[in-house]
């Protein structure tokens, strides 16, 4: 016969017993990784050869997973901070600052050479100014000598002209009047004929010699002169230079000739020194050829009387 169909099934055998009370439930155990059908194994890492050292290899990192967390100490990170506050005061201070100074020295420099370029330009300009106001007033002395001859002759001119206008208003004023046929009128008509010649044949003054065109002369004189001036500057400048060429190619030959004639000095050191060397040598040589001749005698005389 069959088992009723009221009976209750059996409970699996993985499920657990429900936890008493003061106890703690048991964690369920993760399950197994499976691999990834995507990403195939890491191939093991290749043995080392027979008599070599193996190193320790590396754990491989999984791939496409995330990076591994690092946990920095607060003193490593601290001195890592000190070290690049040093490397920025190093840096700063080091490099910068110098071609700062560098900068600044160009700087002055610089302005120094705007200074010195706006002082000669002022010595220049009252140099220029100078000159010029010499040769303006030499132009302004022979325009007033040459306004003053012009005067001149326009006065005298002047003074030909109202005698001559008096005159013929004195001659129209008695011609004129009713009584002009009258003895008073032919006792002047005399002087008045003789002030007529007189006035006709007085001779007119020389005109004076002045032209316009000699300040342009002038001019020109003043400008080839201040182009000669600087042509001859500029001979000058090239004869200063081959003068300063000159002596220090005096100089260096001087140099030169003392040098030899301490050489000289030297080498008649030596030749004095070799003199007296060879002199004792001689001296020498002289005395043991005396004593060996002297010894040959004795030696003789011994054979001799032997």
């Amino acid at each position: 016969m069959s088992a009723p169909a009221s009976a209750a099934p059996s409970a699996p055998a993985s499920v657990a017993a429900p936890p008493t009370p003061g106890s703690v439930a048991p964690s369920a155990a993760p399950p197994p990784e499976q691999p990834s059908a995507s990403i195939p194994p890491m191939p093991p890492p290749p043995r080392p050869p027979t008599g070599t050292f193996a190193y320790p290899s590396m754990p491989a990192l999984p791939l496409g997973g995330p990076p591994p967390e690092v946990l920095v100490s607060p003193e490593h990170m601290h001195a890592y901070a000190a070290n690049c506050r040093r490397t920025l005061h190093y840096a700063v201070n080091g490099t910068l600052l110098a071609k700062r100074d560098h900068i600044l020295h160009q700087i002055g420099r610089l302005r120094a050479k705007m200074l010195e370029v706006a002082h000669v330009r002022g010595v220049m300009e009252r140099d220029i100014q100078s000159e010029a106001s010499e040769a303006l007033q030499r132009l302004a002395s022979a325009e007033a000598l040459k306004q003053m001859k012009v005067q001149r002759e326009v006065d005298e001119l002047a003074r030909h002209a109202d005698a001559i206008n008096v005159l013929a208003a004195e001659v129209e004023a008695v011609t004129s009047a009713p009584d002009a046929m009258s003895s008073e009128f032919l006792g002047r008509y005399r002087a008045m004929y003789d002030a007529c010649d007189r006035l006709a044949r007085r001779s007119l003054p020389e005109p004076a010699e002045v032209n316009a065109l000699d300040f342009e002369r002038e001019a020109r004189v003043y400008t080839a002169a201040s182009k000669e001036r600087d042509a001859l500057s500029r001979l000058l400048a090239v004869k200063d230079n081959m003068i300063w060429t000159l002596v220090e190619e005096r100089d260096a030959a001087k140099e030169e000739l003392a040098d030899a004639q301490r050489e000289i000095d030297q080498l008649k050191e030596e030749l004095d020194e070799m003199r007296a060397a060879a002199g004792q040598h001689t001296v020498v040589y002289a005395e043991g050829a005396a004593s060996g001749e002297a010894a040959e005698l004795n030696e003789t005389a011994h054979v001799e009387k032997a």
